[in-house]
C-alpha cells in the first residue's frame, strides 16, 4: 500500500519542506505541543505518508472531499495535509485549549490559514449544527476516545452521508504493539508517570483516583471493599463509576469489560490510555449505520538506518502477501466507516 494520489504525493513533498525549516523552539506555543512537532519531525515523510493514506482511504469513499474534521487534531499535520495537497477546507477539532490555540499559530509559521477551530467534541459539531461536514478524519485518536459506540452514534448524527477514518497504532493483534501498550496500561493503572502531559491530565495514578473517588462518595465502606470496588471500575469515568458500585454492592454485575483485559482510563476525563479493541469490537459498536473496513499502514521505509529500511521493506512484503492475516505485524492501520445510509 503506498500513495498512488499524486496530489497528495506533492502535498506531502511541500509540507515536508515547510516544516522541515520550521522553527519549533521560537514557537509561542505549549510545551507539550513542542514536544510532539519535534517527535513528528524526527520521522517526518513516515509521519506525513501516513496521513497521506489516511486521506487516500478518505478519497476512495468520496472523492468530493469539500469539508472534512481533522478530530483531535493536537498539532494539526493531518489538517494541514488536507489543505496542502486536496485543497480543503478543514475545521479542526480538539477538547484542549492549549491545542486549539497553538494551531493557529503553527498554521501561520509555515503559511496556511484556517478555515475553522472548534474547542471540543463530537458533541459540540452537533451543537453547532456543522452538519455539511463531508469526513471526520483522526490519527492516534480514536483509542482515546471514551465513549466510542456514542461518538460513532453522533458522527452519523451529524451528517448520515459523512465517512470517518481513523489511523491507530493501538494493534491489539500485533504481539509486540500489544507488549508495548501493556506497559503503558500498568504504569497508568498502578503508577502514574505517565510523560508529556496536557493540561487535564495528573500524574495521580488511575486505580487511585477511583479508590479516592469511590470512598468519597462511599463514606461508609471498608477499605478493603473499597479496593476491589477501585479495581472492577476500571475503565470508567466518575458517574459511571458511582452507578456502578451502586449495582455493585447491590449485588449485581453488569459491568462490561474490553476482551483485552489491561484497558483502562482517566477516572476524571475519561481519556483512554492507548485502548486496545479487536475488530468485531469497532464493528459492534459502528454497524448499526456503518460498515467498516480496516486497511493496513506499512512500516517505516524512510529511516536513516539501512538495516531498519531493509527489515521495512522484508516486513511490508510480508503483510501484502498475508492480506487480512498480515494484521498480526501491521505497524498499525486505519479505520474506514461508510455510512449505510449512502
Amino acid at each position: 500500500m503506498s500513495i498512488q494520489n499524486l496530489n497528495i504525493k506533492a502535498g506531502i513533498e511541500q509540507l515536508s519542506a515547510k516544516l522541515k525549516a520550521l522553527e519549533v523552539e521560537n514557537l509561542a506555543i505549549s510545551d507539550y505541543n513542542k514536544f510532539y512537532l519535534n517527535k513528528h519531525k524526527d520521522h517526518l515523510t513516515y509521519n506525513l505518508t501516513i496521513n497521506g493514506l489516511l486521506l487516500q482511504d478518505a478519497l476512495q469513499q468520496n472523492k468530493n472531499l469539500s469539508l472534512v474534521c481533522d478530530y483531535g487534531a493536537g498539532t494539526g499535520l493531518l489538517g494541514f495535509l488536507a489543505q496542502e495537497s486536496l485543497g480543503c477546507k478543514v475545521i479542526y477539532t480538539d477538547i484542549y485549549p492549549s491545542a486549539c490555540k497553538d494551531l493557529p499559530i503553527i498554521a501561520s509559521a509555515i503559511g496556511l490559514q484556517l478555515y475553522q477551530v472548534v474547542q471540543g467534541d463530537i458533541s459540540t459539531l452537533n451543537q453547532l449544527k456543522l452538519n455539511n461536514i463531508d469526513a471526520i478524519l483522526s490519527r492516534d485518536v480514536i483509542e482515546h476516545i471514551y465513549d466510542l459506540k456514542a461518538f460513532f452514534e453522533l458522527g452519523y448524527v451529524l451528517n448520515p452521508k459523512m465517512i470517518q477514518v481513523h489511523n491507530t497504532a493501538a494493534n491489539v493483534y500485533n504481539v509486540l504493539r500489544k507488549k508495548e501498550f501493556k506497559k503503558i496500561h500498568i504504569n497508568s493503572e498502578w503508577n502514574g508517570d505517565r510523560g508529556n502531559l496536557k493540561e487535564t491530565d495528573t500524574k495521580e495514578a488511575f486505580y487511585e483516583q477511583r479508590f479516592k473517588m469511590i470512598k468519597e462518595i462511599f463514606p461508609a465502606i471498608s477499605n478493603e471493599t473499597t479496593q476491589l470496588l477501585a479495581s472492577n471500575t476500571r475503565g470508567l469515568v466518575q458517574n459511571d463509576i458511582e452507578t456502578a458500585v451502586s449495582q455493585l454492592l447491590e449485588g449485581k454485575t453488569i459491568i462490561k469489560k474490553d476482551k483485552y483485559l489491561f484497558n483502562t482510563c482517566d477516572p476524571n476525563t475519561g481519556n483512554w490510555a492507548e485502548r486496545l479493541l479487536y475488530f468485531d469490537e469497532y464493528i459492534q459498536m459502528a454497524e448499526k449505520n456503518y460498515t467498516l473496513k480496516f486497511t493496513k499502514i506499512p512500516y517505516n521505509t524512510f529511516s536513516v538506518s539501512s538495516s531498519k529500511r531493509i527489515l521495512a521493506k522484508i516486513l511490508n512484503s510480508i503483510i501484502t502477501i498475508l492480506g487480512h492475516s498480515g494484521r498480526y505485524i501491521w505497524p498499525s492501520f486505519n479505520i474506514i466507516l461508510k455510512p449505510k445510509s449512502v
